[in-house]
C-alpha cells in the first residue's frame, strides 16, 4: 500500500477490499502501510494477519507488529498439513520521516538474523515477505540458507 494523497488513498481501499475477498492471510507491513491501514480502520496491533521483523518501537525498542506468524497450511486433495512461516522485512530506505509517529526501521538484515531462527524450529517452509531493493534480497538469501523462499517486492 502506499500514501501520497486522495488518488492513493482511493486506491489502497480497493487493494484492500480486494485482499479481504481474496482471503490473504499474512501481509507484510511496510512504507507507510502502517497510517493508510489505521486510515481505513484496520486494527494492527496484536494481530495474526500483519507483521514486521524490523517495524520498531521509538518507545521500547520493540517489534511493533509481530515480527512473524506460522499458518498450517495442507496442499490440496491432500490432508497432511504444513507449517509455513512467514517473516516480515522491509527497507529502511524510506523517504518517510516516521520517528515522530513512534516507529522507526531497523535493518532488515540484523532483524532477519534475530528471527529467523527462532521461526525455522516453528516451521516446515519459511517464506520471507520482504519490500527491499533487489540487491538487499539477494543479499538475505546468500546471508541465510535456512529461507525456503522470499517473495520480494519493491
Amino acid at each position: 500500500m502506499q500514501g501520497m494523497g486522495d488518488d492513493r488513498s482511493i486506491k489502497n481501499r480497493w487493494l484492500w477490499q480486494g485482499m479481504e475477498r481474496l482471503g490473504i492471510q499474512v501481509l507484510n507491513v511496510a512504507e507507510d502501510d502502517i497510517a493508510e491501514l489505521q486510515a481505513l480502520g484496520v486494527k494492527l496491533k496484536d494481530s495474526d494477519r500483519f507483521i514486521s521483523a524490523n517495524l520498531i518501537s521509538t518507545k521500547t525498542g520493540e517489534p511493533l507488529l509481530k515480527p512473524y506468524v506460522v499458518r498450517q497450511i495442507a496442499l490440496k486433495g491432500s490432508n497432511q498439513k504444513y507449517r509455513v512461516g512467514f517473516l516480515g522485512l522491509s527497507s529502511r530506505e524510506s523517504f518517510l520521516k516516521t520517528e515522530t509517529a513512534g516507529y522507526t526501521w531497523a535493518d532488515p538484515q540484523a532483524s532477519a538474523k534475530k528471527w529467523l531462527p527462532e521461526l525455522r524450529k516453528e516451521c516446515d517452509f519459511l517464506i520471507v515477505l520482504a519490500c527491499l531493493p533487489a540487491r538487499e534480497a539477494v543479499r538475505l538469501a546468500v546471508d541465510n540458507s535456512n529461507i525456503d523462499i522470499i517473495m520480494c517486492g519493491f
